[in-house]
C-alpha cells in the first residue's frame, strides 16, 4: 500500500501481486517497464521469481527493484543482484526514492517503445518507397513484365504486357 501510494501518478499502470506465482501470473500478461519485487513473499521469494524472470525471453530484460528489510546484509545484496536485480529498496519505503528509481525506469521503457515505434514507421517508409521504386523500374522497361506470387496469381504487369495479353493491371 505504501508503494502504490508513494507511485500514485496517471503516468503509470500499476499492478499488484500478493505472491511470487501471482505475480509471474501478470508478467505473462502485461509488460511492465519495471519491477518492484518483494524478497520476502509467500509461496516463492523474490529470488526466486527473479530468476524464473530472467529464464523467460519476454521478462528476461525487465528491470528488477528488491524491496527488502535485510539489504544491511551482504549476502542478501549479493544475492539479488546475483538473481538479477538492478537495486534495492529498503523498508521502510521512502516515497521520494521510490518515485525517483521508478522514474527513471518508466522514462527508459518509454523512450525504448517510441524507438521501437520509430524504427517500425521507418521500416514501412522504406518498404513502400522500394515498392514504388520496383513498379516505376518494372513499368518502363521496353518488355512485357508479368510477376505473380508464389501461387501463380497475376501480381503486376507493365503496360506493355496489359498490350499483349489484353488484361489490365486492376
Amino acid at each position: 500500500m505504501a508503494i502504490e501510494a508513494a507511485l500514485a501518478d496517471p503516468a503509470y499502470r500499476i499492478v499488484t501481486a500478493r505472491s511470487g506465482p501471482e505475480a509471474l501470473s501478470c508478467l505473462l500478461r502485461n509488460d511492465f517497464a519495471v519491477v518492484v519485487l518483494d524478497v520476502m513473499m509467500p509461496g516463492m521469494d523474490g529470488y526466486e521469481v527473479a530468476t524464473l524472470m530472467k529464464e523467460r525471453e519476454r521478462t528476461r530484460h525487465v528491470p528488477i527493484l528488491f524491496l527488502t528489510a535485510l539489504a544491511t546484509d551482504i549476502s542478501h545484496i549479493f544475492k539479488g543482484y546475483s538473481a538479477g536485480a538492478v537495486d534495492y529498496l529498503t523498508k521502510p519505503i521512502e516515497p521520494e526514492i521510490i518515485r525517483a528509481k521508478v522514474a527513471v525506469f518508466a522514462d527508459l521503457y518509454r523512450a525504448e517503445r517510441r524507438l521501437v515505434s520509430q524504427g517500425e514507421r521507418l521500416r514501412e517508409v522504406e518498404r513502400r518507397e522500394s515498392e514504388a521504386w520496383f513498379s516505376t523500374t518494372l513499368r518502363s522497361i521496353a518488355d512485357a513484365v508479368i510477376a505473380t506470387d508464389v501461387r501463380g496469381r497475376v501480381r503486376f504487369l507493365n503496360p506493355l504486357a496489359e498490350q499483349l495479353t489484353g488484361w489490365s493491371q486492376a
